[in-house]
Parts: structure tokens; sequence; C-alpha cells
């Protein structure tokens, strides 16, 4: 007769994965479903007005400037 190989994973009163597994298996169901559910649809931002332009440093690779940019953003933030 052969050894039965035992599986440190399997109840085997029932056949079935222990609880602590199925619970992780329904966290991830559950985790997948909520991100999947905050999706909603993206609206662009509005541009409003530029302000306080200005010149940073200058130098011959990378100059720069400045500026306040004002915009809307209609969508939910929090």
């Amino acid at each position: 007769m052969k050894p039965v190989k035992s599986n440190p994973w399997q109840d085997h009163s029932t056949g079935t994965a222990p609880t602590l597994f199925r619970l992780r298996n329904f966290l991830y169901a559950l985790t997948a479903i909520l991100l999947l559910s905050s999706c909603q649809s993206f609206q662009a931002p509005e541009f409003k007005k530029v302000d306080n332009i200005r010149l940073g440093k200058l130098g011959k690779k990378a100059p720069s400037i400045m500026a306040d940019v004002w915009y809307y953003n209609p969508n939910k933030t929090g």
C-alpha cells in the first residue's frame, strides 16, 4: 500500500480550504469590488487664469519661468 500524502492546506474533514484561506479570498474579492465601484467618470479641470509670471534662474541648460495658475476642479477630491 502506498502512503497517502497529506495536504496541509486542506481540511480533511470537509475537503475544503480552512477558514483562514476562505476569509483571505473573501477579503480580496471585497477589496476588488470596493475599488471598482468607487470609480467615477473624470471631468477635466477648467482653466481660469495665469497670474504672477516671473523669471526664475537663467542658465544655458535650463532657464525657468514661474507662474501661478488658477483652475477649477469639478471632481470630488476627498
